[in-house]
């Protein structure tokens, strides 16, 4: 379908193929997650979509938290500012990941950072596999293993709270701003 972002470019982008995806995407009206793609296919889609579209977990490149090898690791994973502000100028959303917060206090500070970049109508609580528990009830390399016990949500709309987040502005990170781009990319 198209470039990703963890290994060397061999497509220039999105193919025909991935091009056509995000047609049918839209006509079918289902929602876009750029989250693996290159920025080239990131761009390439932001320019056929006729709708918005989220990248539903990164952080900022910026960002690379305290941990040297999850940051080497994480690194090409993560988005850019000015690829950030290309996705809110198009309405989408931006999801800032877990991956690189020890802490609550550590990944309310990453949202703040991407809503200094995009504004806080671009940006939400950060999808993928941190989320949910391991089957098997370990917590083995979860970097949120520590704040996960007292109920994600909850730790983390303290923490937002604790750095200045309005009630309002917790409100969209925490899902308002997701529930508006997939009505608009669904409708």
């Amino acid at each position: 379908m198209g470039d990703v972002f963890t290994n060397p470019e061999a497509f220039g982008g999105l193919t025909q193929l991935g091009a056509g995806a995000v047609r049918e995407c839209n006509r079918l009206g289902m929602l876009l997650d750029m989250s693996h793609g290159s920025d080239k296919a990131v761009r390439d889609a932001l320019k056929i979509s006729t709708r918005p579209l989220i990248v539903s977990h990164t952080g900022l490149n910026t960002r690379l938290g305290s941990n040297p090898k999850m940051a080497r690791m994480m690194l090409p994973r993560l988005i850019r500012a000015e690829l950030a502000r290309e996705v809110a100028r198009a309405g989408g959303v931006i999801g800032v990941w877990t991956h690189l917060a020890d802490s609550a206090d550590e990944y309310a500070a990453n949202v703040r950072a991407m809503v200094e970049v995009v504004g806080v109508d671009h940006v939400c609580i950060g999808t993928d596999s941190k989320l949910t528990p391991p089957p098997d009830g370990s917590d083995r390399g979860r970097t949120n293993s520590g704040w996960a016990g007292g109920g994600f949500y909850f730790v983390v709309a303290a923490a937002l709270r604790k750095a200045g987040f309005s009630p309002a502005e917790i409100a969209k990170i925490g899902g308002l701003n997701y529930r508006r781009v997939f009505a608009a990319a669904t409708a």
